[in-house]
């Protein structure tokens, strides 16, 4: 076993670079901000009961003017929320006020959460939050519309509690990680039923918008969540981008996950070809799949056709909507391949005249490395169990941290090359740049990459969205 520590990488904002997101938006200015194009302007709706607008009233002039860090022993982990203005990091000016809400009646949402059914009231209440959004979208000038929940139906909506940024099981072999179940989940069902209007939401638990208590993440940590989401969402551009090596090949990095139908009858195939260093996105569906016929081994996979074909119309959007197509492809994928899988992703790739190609899997891993002392390995450190298979620690003790940030002992991810031509140490680089690529939360130190942690959130949303249905190919819609 052969040892190695791969730096930490950093990420371009406007003016310099910087390890952390937080830190480099506050010192140098979200990446986007130097454009002349650029409009300069946050236009939120929001939509929700009159208490829960309120809520999010006084939330919003928090973030406007900034909120203070919490007193700690690992100040770098939580730092202050610098606020949201022309004149702070994110250098934009955010409008938000009467002509931007709609209420929805207190009356009507009572009614719904009245259903004995728990799709019944999901159904309900979305239709009372989708009549709304629609009203924003069609008769207001807004770029995203956050949706406040009432606290008190979480328990009416029970399975809605889970954090939809949690990692826990991020990279599970299964068709991502979903539970059988029929029940609906809200959160899922209405960015899928409001694509046809075209303005990405946000939803947010009314509790999450007031004091937090303890063992919850601190005011200005969440502000830093929600408001970096909201920049994203709303097409600004982006808050941060990995940093171009002159000397690498213009890459795009591809994540293939899959997901379960809600009547889980069929599997499918979801691409998030999320993500070149400008964080350029494509995502498409693939058609129906089955799973392996080994019984002891019921991880999909794609026959060869349908990996040609998938991959064939992913290129073919991708070029259509930045104008370039790369030099280089990563596929990123959380199993093993097949030779079907690859023989098909290089028919494509060879028919669009691009030269270079890797075949990466990330998947968790029971094995682990001990670091001498108290603390796990740190985030970076990488072993080679063997040619194109290495252990590496995307999360685990952090040095511009100063601390292990987690409340567990975490684990690292596996990372085979099944094809290809790049070193190992550049796959993991990469694996591990990519961890950094998450507009949803601000920390510097995901487990897994935004390849594959996008096309989880994807077949979340895209199992609500009907078979007839052509699925918006912006990947704001689903986070």
């Amino acid at each position: 076993m052969r040892l190695y520590h791969l730096d930490e990488p950093r990420l371009q904002f406007a003016e310099d670079t910087h390890v952390c997101p937080r830190a480099g938006i506050t010192q140098y200015g979200v990446y986007d901000s130097l454009q002349e194009d650029r409009s300069g302007v946050l236009k939120v709706g929001a939509v929700g009961t009159g208490s829960t607008l309120d809520t999010l009233d006084e939330w919003m002039d928090r973030c406007r003017g900034g909120i203070a860090a919490p007193t700690t022993e690992q100040p770098r982990m939580s730092p202050r929320f610098p606020g949201f203005s022309e004149t702070t990091g994110f250098r934009t000016d955010l409008v938000y006020d009467e002509s931007t809400k709609q209420r929805v009646p207190k009356v009507k949402v009572d009614k719904a959460m009245r259903y004995e059914s728990l799709n019944d009231r999901v159904a309900a209440l979305g239709d009372l939050y989708l009549d709304a959004i629609e009203h924003l979208a069609s008769f207001r000038s807004v770029d995203v519309i956050v949706c406040v929940l009432p606290k008190e139906l979480r328990e009416l909506l029970i399975g809605q509690q889970e954090d939809e940024d949690d990692e826990s099981d991020a990279g599970s072999n299964g068709p991502e990680g979903e539970n059988k179940t029929e029940k609906m989940d809200f959160r899922r069902f209405l960015k899928a039923e409001a694509m046809p209007y075209r303005k990405p939401l946000q939803l947010i638990w009314e509790e999450n918008l007031t004091e937090s208590p303890p063992g919850r993440q601190n005011d200005a940590t969440r502000a830093w969540n929600l408001m970096t989401a909201l920049y994203y969402k709303a097409s600004l551009s982006i808050p941060w981008k990995l940093v171009e090596d002159p000397e690498k090949q213009r890459t795009c990095y591809v994540g293939i996950g899959f997901y379960e139908s809600r009547d889980e009858k069929q599997l499918r195939t979801t691409m998030a070809q999320i993500f070149d260093e400008m964080g350029q996105s494509v995502i498409l569906r693939g058609n129906p799949i089955l799973p392996d016929e080994d019984k002891d081994n019921r991880r999909p996979y794609l026959g060869e056709e349908q990996a040609h074909d998938l991959l064939s119309r992913a290129l073919e959007a991708y070029e259509q909507a930045v104008q370039h197509l790369p030099a280089r492809l990563v596929l990123h994928k959380s199993s093993h391949y097949r030779d079907g899988e690859i023989a098909g992703f290089k028919n494509a790739i060879l028919g669009h005249g691009i030269d270079y190609v890797d075949f990466v899997d990330v998947q968790p891993t029971q094995l682990r490395l001990f670091r001498e002392g108290d603390y796990p390995p740190y985030r970076g450190t990488a072993a080679e169990i063997e040619d194109g298979r290495h252990l590496l620690y995307t999360f685990g003790s952090n040095k511009y941290y100063r601390t292990h940030p987690g409340l567990y002992i975490s684990g690292p991810v596996e990372v085979r090359r099944a094809d290809g031509d790049a070193s190992m140490r550049q796959l993991c680089r990469e694996v591990l740049a990519l961890t950094k690529m998450n507009w949803n939360n601000t920390r510097m130190d995901g487990k897994m990459p935004i390849t594959l942690r996008g096309a989880k959130k994807v077949g979340r949303v895209m199992k609500y969205v009907e078979n007839n249905s052509k699925p918006v190919i912006h990947y704001r819609y689903y986070m």
